[in-house]
């Protein structure tokens, strides 16, 4: 696989800004814009298993992992062996012998996750809150109430 013009084309096309909040979207963003980053045709679409995409490159074959960080390819414990590239919003970490692509001008919003202490009381109420579909998820209710304290103090 010629990386070095991949790469290229990758950096001449994407010369717009885009930020993503998880690897699904990054996926679905791909399979509807494979073209501008130089790949012929996707071959296979793999949406729950790996490789992600076989795309196609002037007849030739690429097994492509889309990750957010490439150090989630470990993480997911993926095998290299089924792997030619990752493709990824941010090259964290080298992996094995695996070519790995960084879009540069796409962004990963990574929330952070901290640890807090809650009552039991605390977390029964959340769980109201979530149940009557005020929020999704204990964290959307939790970052609701961070919102507004910091709005309040501000």
């Amino acid at each position: 696989m010629d990386l070095i013009n991949l790469k290229t084309t990758i950096d001449n096309n994407i010369d717009f800004d885009k930020s993503f909040k998880n690897e699904k979207d990054f996926c679905e963003w791909i399979r509807k814009n494979y073209k501008l980053l130089g790949f012929s045709e996707i071959c296979e679409d793999n949406k729950d298993s790996t490789p992600d995409f076989v795309f196609s490159i002037n007849g030739t074959k690429i097994r492509t992992e889309i990750e957010t960080k490439s150090s989630n390819f470990i993480l997911h414990k993926h095998d290299k062996n089924n792997i030619d590239l990752i493709l990824c919003l941010k090259k964290d970490k080298e992996i094995y012998d695996i070519d790995i692509i960084e879009i540069k001008n796409f962004e990963f919003i990574d929330p952070t996750k901290i640890l807090i202490n809650l009552t039991d009381y605390h977390i029964e109420e959340l769980d109201k809150l979530v149940k009557m579909g005020v929020y999704q998820h204990k964290a959307e209710a939790i970052r609701d109430a961070i919102r507004k304290l910091i709005e309040g103090r501000l």
